[in-house]
């Protein structure tokens, strides 16, 4: 399972260089905690006016930053009709956002 975790999660991250490896947001004991590692792009990289209009969108719950857990991915091919491309959309669906937001 930690080949396959890795090898999705390179995947994503050499099609999108943007990405990133990172630990959960919220990793530690709990219902809402996060052992394994996720995928998201570094918000330190945008200008201040991309990271503004993203965080006013997540302050209204409107997710815009792709964070995908590869972990999750591959556990759920089996009990759905999920792909695994799926993870590169989301990275795709970013960037086409940050370039509308460019101008």
């Amino acid at each position: 399972m930690t080949v396959a975790v890795w090898y999705l999660g390179e995947t994503v991250r050499r099609a999108h260089p943007d990405a990133v490896w990172s630990c959960s947001p919220t990793p530690g004991e709990g219902p809402y905690a996060r052992i394994s590692p996720l995928l998201t792009y570094p918000t330190e990289t945008l200008d201040d006016q991309i990271r503004d209009e993203i965080e006013q969108r997540e302050a209204a719950y409107d997710e815009v930053l792709p964070q995908r857990n590869p972990t999750d991915d591959i556990k759920a091919l089996h009990i759905s009709d999920r792909r695994l491309s799926e993870a590169l959309d989301d990275y795709a669906a970013f960037g086409e956002y940050l370039a509308s937001v460019a101008g």
